[in-house]
């Protein structure tokens, strides 16, 4: 009945060799030997550990890996899966401390994609940068369990303004 696509920075901002397009044709054709690969050694904790701490010692390139165009046809795709069953859609674009701004285009996709009645689109990146909330986040992007309540209580309240829940 209801869906809640939480866009996250992994999904947009975390870097691939390929355009995020020919991997996901890739994983959907299951014949590419680096996206199985790559799918056996995501589910090692030795790799996953050995890579952020890599990464971390490299630091962060800064940018957009999915461009803002393929992230629009993405989420149309996932929408128009939600449409096909009577769902609605709540769309929201993660936080990040301290700065959320690396999200804004894309929080700027889903809001202009909440145009039919049965998709609404909620700032929870703005809400969740409220200094005044106190600790929401342990790191720059994963949320202490304050965090967590604060996100639950922004979208339930989206949810009750959309008239999606009582």
């Amino acid at each position: 009945d209801l869906a809640i696509v939480y866009m996250g920075h992994n999904d947009v901002l975390t870097r691939s060799a390929r355009p995020y397009r020919d991997l996901f044709a890739a994983w959907q054709r299951g014949d590419d030997a680096a996206v199985r690969v790559s799918a056996v050694l995501g589910r090692s904790r030795l790799y996953l550990g050995l890579r952020f701490f890599v990464s971390a010692l490299a630091g962060q390139e800064q940018g957009r890996a999915v461009p803002t165009e393929h992230a629009r046809d993405n989420m149309r795709a996932i929408i128009e899966v939600f449409r096909r069953t009577d769902a609605r859609v709540l769309l929201a674009v993660e936080g990040l401390a301290p700065d959320p701004s690396p999200m804004q285009g894309y929080g700027e996709i889903l809001s202009s994609l909440a145009v039919d009645p049965d998709v609404a689109y909620v700032d929870a990146a703005r809400a969740l940068a409220d200094p005044a909330a106190g600790a929401l986040f342990l790191d720059d992007c994963h949320l202490t369990r304050a965090g967590h309540v604060k996100l639950a209580g922004v979208l339930a309240q989206s949810l009750r303004q959309e008239g999606w829940a009582p």
